[in-house]
């Protein structure tokens, strides 16, 4: 009996303790809010881009090659234009060809007229 008077005294005391432990300051264990540093917005344009290092090629190609020779006289599209069927890429310089034209003529018509 007396063990079991002493493990209850035991008890209550330690029972006693844990509760007289664990009742803290609350006003003691919250921490101060941290201090925090404010600034003001800036208002201003941003141009959003992206770099990405690669390579690109046309998905279709074409090559043009002159049948003739000669100057160019002018070029109907730019370097990335898409063209259509049938649109005027180059403009060669007619005079020469005009000058062969009229010399062949000249030469059939004096020899029509020596027959």
């Amino acid at each position: 009996m007396r063990t079991a008077r002493m493990i209850g005294v035991a008890m209550t005391s330690c029972g006693l303790l844990a509760l007289l432990g664990c009742k803290k300051d609350v006003a003691k264990a919250t921490p101060p809010p941290p201090t925090v540093t404010v600034s003001q917005p800036i208002t201003r344009e941003v141009l959003d881009f992206d770099e990405y290092t690669g390579k690109l090629a046309a998905v279709e190609q074409v090559e043009v090659r002159a049948r003739v020779k000669g100057y160019l006289d002018a070029i109907g599209f730019k370097d990335g234009d898409a063209v259509k069927k049938g649109q005027l890429l180059f403009q060669i310089d007619p005079k020469p060809f005009e000058a062969t034209d009229k010399a062949a003529r000249d030469r059939s018509a004096r020899s029509r007229r020596e027959r």
